[in-house]
């Protein structure tokens, strides 16, 4: 969860076709959980031989919300970082890695209970929307988001290695 203020709002006049849509662009904001920040870079497919291709860069605060953006439509080309806080990787300070797969997963002894892994640069790690649990307590179910550009590595065997 992010929180704003109104003081570090910038007011920049919508583009042209954006009329009537509301939003809104800070230049500072406080992410307020100790949570993973996810920055999530979307390139959109080019329509004509014409257009302009742009990178589109979000944040997120869960890995569901990085996902549903991911997936949200066909893009050209996705990339996926995420800054883990110091409790996951057990270190003094946080780091910032690139995300390579996000798998759903099944929680060991729930038989209800489903939560999002992802693989990294310095491991894999379970999304702690709700809860922390470690990732030998989950079992891997389906992937649902993979980088293309390590596309060719082989997910199960790096996340054995982590």
């Amino acid at each position: 969860m992010f929180r704003v203020d109104s003081r570090f709002e910038i007011h920049i006049p919508p583009f042209p076709g954006d009329q009537g849509q509301k939003v809104q662009q800070f230049h500072f904001v406080e992410q307020c959980f100790n949570v993973p920040l996810w920055h999530i870079q979307v390139l959109p497919r080019a329509v004509g031989e014409d257009d302009f291709q742009r990178w589109s860069c979000y944040l997120a605060a869960r890995a569901s919300d990085a996902l549903g953006i991911l997936l949200g439509q066909r893009w050209e080309s996705t990339k996926l970082h995420v800054v883990l806080p110091q409790y996951l990787i057990r270190t003094d300070s946080i780091a910032l890695a690139r995300c390579s797969a996000l798998w759903e997963c099944r929680v060991n002894g729930r038989s209800n209970s489903a939560a999002l892994m992802f693989d990294t640069s310095l491991g894999s790690f379970v999304d702690p929307e709700f809860e922390v649990i470690e990732s030998a307590n989950v079992q891997r179910t389906a992937i649902r988001w993979r980088d293309s550009e390590i596309a060719g590595v082989d997910l199960h065997a790096q996340s054995k290695r982590a």
